[in-house]
């Protein structure tokens, strides 16, 4: 799991001077993946200080036919993002709807509820030529209402990297340990995870960006160690100013995780970036 970035890191060091976090659309260089866990708890963020504000509809989709079972998740998950400087710079995010659909061979449920929170500081360590490597540490905090009588929390420490390949590329990746907890009287339940990303992201035109890769996540999952590997894709569009709009989409391929498939349609506006800049 740590060698997409040593190598992504490698092939930064023989290339020319270039600036990582400058890319062709507004905002800094993204995963194609998006958050697949609590309001962005176990993602990998960009790499670059920025001034930004997010909007975004998710929807998931688990459908076992055999068993007569499925479910639907549907999620409104505002963000931002501040730079204190080229240095430090926190981001937030808040599922601020989350509906879920289950449906079994006889019973048919709906639930809306607030969702949980996260908040995360990243910090620059390595400032260089065609590469830029920020480590994080985000908090997952407990104001969602889907659970009615316990409480869940959890940690996230981090490292996220961006790198200029050339040619218009931009690439991306992660490493991270999400451990949460479910807290219901003098009972616990912890999950934890390790997972990896990268991504590789390619901007033709000023408005248009593609981006693909790929998340592998592997923890404490009953159903066994290997979680999930799962392939992404995103479209982004930047129609105006700095406005921009994204279409994504997450396929787990392999793992416990029986989901079929997580879809985003977002929006987000970049403010620019750091003070130092």
């Amino acid at each position: 799991m740590t060698v997409a970035l040593p190598l992504l890191l490698l092939f930064a060091a023989r290339s020319a001077s270039a600036d990582p976090c400058e890319r062709r659309l507004p905002g800094p260089p993204r995963p194609a993946a998006f958050g697949t866990g609590d309001a962005d708890f176990g993602s990998t963020p960009a790499a670059c200080p920025h001034f930004a504000a997010s909007l975004a509809g998710r929807g998931t989709a688990l459908v076992d036919t055999p068993d007569f079972y499925g479910t639907l998740l549907g999620e409104v998950v505002a963000g931002g993002a501040y730079a204190f400087g080229d240095d430090l710079w926190l981001t937030a995010s808040i599922t601020a709807v989350e509906w879920r659909f289950a449906q079994s061979a006889t019973i048919a449920a709906t639930q809306t509820d607030l969702g949980p929170a996260t908040l995360a500081a990243h910090f620059t360590s390595v400032e260089a030529d065609r590469v830029r490597v920020a480590p994080f540490l985000r908090a997952l905090l407990p104001t969602g209402t889907r659970y009615r009588y316990a409480v869940r929390g959890g940690v996230e420490p981090g490292l996220a990297a961006a790198v200029d390949p050339g040619a218009g590329l931009r690439a991306t990746a992660g490493l991270s340990t999400p451990v949460a907890a479910t807290v219901l009287g003098d009972r616990e339940l912890w999950d934890a995870a390790g997972r990896l990303s990268a991504d590789l992201a390619w901007a033709p035109w000023t408005w248009f960006e593609g981006a693909a890769g790929f998340e592998l996540r592997a923890g404490n999952h009953p159903d066994g160690a290997l979680e999930s590997v799962s392939a992404a894709a995103a479209l982004r569009f930047a129609p105006w100013r700095s406005l921009g709009l994204d279409l994504a989409g997450v396929l787990p391929l392999a793992g416990s995780d029986r989901t079929d498939l997580r879809v985003l349609l977002g929006a987000n506006w970049i403010f620019g970036r750091g003070p130092a800049q």
